[in-house]
C-alpha cells in the first residue's frame, strides 16, 4: 500500500492511500514530483520545440514525459491559448466530484488531445474517456462526438486520477475539460474539485481515512465561512474531542470543553461529533431545510444536506419519505404506510376538461350541478377551442 502526505491548500487537505502501480509511462524523476497533494490546482507540463499536430509527435519524444521546458500551475482544466506553436501539454493530478452520481466528461483542444481518468486514485485504472481527432474552437463540446464520454458513476469526495494530454501544431491553441453531473449543467473543472499529483512517502500514525475525512472537514468549513485557512495538521483541536475548534466556534461549542463532542445542543438525535464528520450544524436540527431532522435522515440513510430526498420515494408505496416522517411510519417498509385521509364529499358532479381527442392536455376541472350541456360547434370554456 501506497499512502499520501497531507495536501493543504485554502478549501480542502486530504490523505488518501492505495496500492500504486504505473504503467501509461515512465515516472518523473523523483526530485520533480511533490510528496503532498495540493487541491485548487494542478500542475501542467510544456514540451516546447516539437512539431506536428498529433498526440504521436509529443509521446514520441524524448523530452517527454521527464523533461518539460515549462511547469506551471493550473488552477482549473483549461488554458486560454496564445502560447504558440509546436508543443505538448501534459496534466495529471486528481478530480474530486462534489456528489455521488452520474458524471459525463467533455474534451476540447486546439489539435489533437485526449482526457483519462481512473475508477480510483491509482494511475493503473486510468483510461481514455474522450478525445479530439484534430481541433476544436475554444470549449466547443459537439464538433466529434468523440469529445463527450459516456456516463461515468463517481463517489462524492473521493479522489479519481486523471490525465490529458495535449499536442499543439501551428495555428490557434487551447485545451479544457468539462463536465456534468449531480444538480449542475456543463462547465470547466475549476478549482474545488481538482488536486495535484503526488509521491507517496510514509504513512501517518492516524488513518488514511480518519485523515482524508478530518481534513476534508476542515477545509470546508474554512471554505464555506470565509476563514483563513490553516494548513496546520492535526488541525486544531484544544480540548482533544475530535472537533475541530474553528467549528465548534461557529456551531456554539466550546473548543476547551472535552465534553460537548457527546452533546446534542439542537436535539437532531446526532452528537457533536457526528455532525461534524457527517457536515452537518449542530445548531440546526434540520440542516437542508426539508422538514425531516438530521438524525431521523441519517437513520433512514437519507442524506441530510440534500433537501431533494424529502419528496422521494424510498420504498416505493406511494408515499414521499417527508410524508411518511410527519405519518411516523418507515420510508424503507412499503407495508408500513400512513393511514388514508377520510374523502370529502362535494356536492355535484366532477368535470374535467381537455384538449384534443386523445385527452392530450388538462385544461381545467370543475364542479358542475348537472350533466346538461349543449355548445353546438362552440367553445365549452373561454380557454378552449372550439
Amino acid at each position: 500500500m501506497s499512502v499520501y502526505r497531507v495536501l493543504s491548500l485554502g478549501s480542502a487537505i486530504i490523505i488518501i492511500s492505495g496500492c500504486q502501480s504505473w504503467q501509461l509511462g515512465r515516472l518523473p524523476p523523483t526530485a520533480a514530483v511533490p510528496d503532498k497533494i495540493t487541491p485548487g490546482m494542478v500542475e501542467v507540463r510544456y514540451y516546447d520545440g516539437i512539431s506536428g499536430s498529433s498526440l504521436s509527435n509529443l509521446v514520441g519524444s524524448a523530452q517527454f514525459p521527464d523533461n518539460p521546458n515549462v511547469t506551471e500551475e493550473l488552477t482549473e482544466l483549461s488554458i486560454a491559448g496564445g502560447r504558440g506553436d509546436n508543443y505538448g501539454s501534459y496534466v495529471r493530478g486528481f478530480i474530486v466530484p462534489p456528489a455521488t452520481g452520474d458524471y459525463r466528461f467533455y474534451l476540447a483542444s486546439d489539435d489533437n488531445a485526449e482526457f483519462a481518468i481512473s475508477t480510483s486514485d491509482q494511475p493503473s485504472e486510468v483510461r481514455v474517456v474522450a478525445t479530439v481527432p484534430n481541433w476544436t474552437g475554444v470549449q466547443d463540446y459537439d464538433k466529434y462526438s468523440s469529445q463527450a464520454s459516456g456516463i461515468i458513476s463517481l463517489s462524492a469526495d473521493k479522489l479519481y486520477y486523471f490525465e490529458l494530454r495535449h499536442k499543439e501544431g501551428g495555428g490557434g491553441d487551447h485545451f479544457s475539460v468539462a463536465w456534468e453531473g449531480p444538480g449542475f449543467g456543463q462547465s470547466v473543472i475549476g478549482s474545488a474539485y481538482i488536486a495535484s499529483w503526488a509521491q507517496p512517502t510514509e504513512a501517518p500514525s492516524q488513518s488514511s481515512g480518519e485523515s482524508y475525512n478530518l481534513g476534508y472537514r476542515v477545509g470546508f468549513v474554512d471554505g464555506q465561512n470565509g476563514l483563513a485557512f490553516n494548513p496546520q495538521f492535526p488541525p486544531e483541536d484544544q480540548d482533544k474531542d475530535g472537533l475541530y475548534d474553528n467549528w465548534e466556534i461557529l456551531n456554539g461549542l466550546d473548543p476547551q470543553n472535552p465534553n460537548d463532542g457527546t452533546s446534542d445542543p439542537d436535539g437532531d438525535f446526532l452528537v457533536s461529533a457526528d455532525e461534524f464528520l457527517i457536515g452537518t450544524r449542530e445548531n440546526n436540527p434540520d440542516t437542508d431545510g426539508d422538514g425531516i431532522p438530521d438524525g431521523a435522515e441519517y437513520a433512514y440513510g437519507l442524506d441530510p444536506l440534500d433537501n431533494t430526498d424529502a419528496s422521494e420515494d424510498m420504498d416505493g408505496d406511494g408515499y414521499t419519505n417527508l410524508e411518511e416522517h410527519n405519518a411516523g411510519t418507515s420510508v424503507n417498509d412499503a407495508n408500513d404506510t400512513p393511514a388514508p385521509a377520510e374523502p370529502t364529499a362535494v356536492a355535484g358532479f366532477t368535470a374535467q376538461y381537455f384538449e384534443g381527442s386523445n385527452f392530450q392536455r388538462l385544461v381545467a376541472v370543475e364542479v358542475q350541478d348537472s350533466v346538461n350541456f349543449d355548445w353546438s360547434r362552440g367553445q365549452p370554456r373561454p380557454d378552449m377551442p372550439d
